[in-house]
């Protein structure tokens, strides 16, 4: 067992930090799944060992998944069974109920891999790399916990507090090998446990041609840090258009048009659409149905720096 395997307290701060920074992104997509407007808040981190987090969590319905480029151990989302139920319930609109079925594990299957999804998106966009869902298996009952947590003894756990409309509140566990904790941490390492190598190491990088992991996008030499000055014009109203895709017409056939007529799109189904900002694009993302309205989940986006640059081109 490696000694080192726990987080320290510097890393839990961190950890706890950097899962308060992707609520609103597991809000929306918990939103998506349930069908309502969700909050999630206050999540709870701890440093608990496998023994402890078997015997307590108890019944649950869960989610064992890997990310790719947060390295290769698993981790699992899930909720306590008892919360799980009263969530269908909620879902529903019935009394909750008291045991699983194959109607009942597929609704919450999906609120499951739905919430990890847009958990992988958010840590993509804070990364800066594509991060997608590797490995994803559905199984309820007591709690499993991977090979990978007993090999440490120990599991990093972030409770999560689900507010629905009405008020009602649910928990929702996650768990995170020591290891892949530390690969989810989105704040900078402090500079006091920077060693002389890692810090040449960060030059290295930060001096290296830059990649742009958003292809689509053409490459700009605007500096990451945003120019001096920048606060005074952030209340500037901008209009912001999702684009579903394009068709060029000719003026005969846009005459033609009547009502049932049906346009081709040169977008092929299932694509990513586009968020243009004052007509510039700069991300795209999956269109989502949160209640009546619809919404733009962002999948790839470009640095504020760029963006910032894109916005200020004629």
């Amino acid at each position: 067992m490696n000694n080192m395997a726990g987080l320290d307290a510097h890393e839990m701060n961190a950890l706890q930090d950097s899962m308060v920074s992707l609520l609103d992104a597991l809000g929306l997509a918990l939103s998506e799944g349930i069908g309502q407007l969700i909050t999630v808040v206050d999540p709870q981190v701890s440093m608990q060992t496998v023994d402890s987090v078997m015997e307590t969590v108890g019944e649950t319905i869960q989610n064992t998944f890997s990310f790719t480029e947060i390295g290769n151990q698993e981790s699992v989302l899930a909720f306590p069974l008892d919360q799980a139920f009263a969530i269908y319930g909620a879902i529903s609109g019935n009394i909750p109920p008291v045991e699983m079925t194959e109607e009942i594990k597929d609704t919450l299957s999906e609120i499951l891999k739905g919430t990890i999804r847009g958990l992988g998106n958010a840590l993509g966009n804070a990364l800066g790399k594509m991060i997608q869902m590797d490995k994803s298996a559905i199984s309820h009952g007591l709690l499993t916990l991977p090979t990978d947590f007993a090999m440490t003894g120990e599991v990093a756990q972030v409770v999560f507090t689900i507010q629905m409309m009405d008020g009602t509140e649910f928990k929702m566990y996650l768990f995170l090998t020591p290891e892949t904790a530390r690969r989810m941490n989105l704040q900078p390492s402090s500079p006091a446990d920077t060693s002389p190598t890692q810090q040449m190491d960060s030059m290295n990088v930060t001096n290296a041609p830059r990649q742009d992991i958003f292809q689509p996008f053409e490459a700009h030499t605007v500096s990451e840090e945003l120019p001096r000055g920048i606060d005074l014009i952030m209340d500037i109203p901008l209009e912001a258009t999702v684009e579903l895709g394009r068709k060029e017409m000719l003026i005969k056939d846009v005459l033609a048009l009547s009502a049932g007529s049906i346009i081709e799109l040169e977008r092929v189904a299932g694509e990513p659409v586009d968020l243009l900002v004052n007509g510039r694009l700069i991300a795209r993302g999956e269109v989502v149905v949160i209640e009546d309205n619809f919404g733009l989940r962002l999948t790839e986006i470009v640095s504020p720096a760029d963006r910032l640059n894109t916005l200020g081109k004629k």
